[in-house]
């Protein structure tokens, strides 16, 4: 992320428009490093990321082996019990989706 800092406007942009409305210099000097960042945005931005991949391209991927849970994933699931996510990629790892 050090070259949003520099001239790469590209990646800038690209940057800014992931974690909109949250301004790029706000991230960095906040969250960065710092502390986790939930974005909500309002109702009419549900497809904001659909032009990123869709659910078939994703389990093409997965199909291709080119998803593997601890080298490109990370594997959760929630846990009524306990009423929390649980990561499960330790038990996982290395398994190509």
């Amino acid at each position: 992320f050090d070259r949003l800092h520099g001239d790469d406007e590209a990646a800038r942009a690209l940057f800014a428009w992931l974690i909109a409305p949250l301004d790029v210099d706000e991230f960095f000097s906040t969250y960065w490093e710092k502390q986790p960042l939930l974005l909500r945005r309002p109702r009419h931005y549900h497809h904001y990321y659909k032009s990123l991949f869709s659910k078939d391209e994703f389990w093409q991927r997965c199909a291709n082996g080119d998803v593997v849970v601890g080298e490109n994933v990370r594997v959760v699931k929630f846990d009524e019990k306990i009423g929390k996510r649980v990561d499960v990629g330790e038990e996982q790892k290395g398994v190509v989706l």
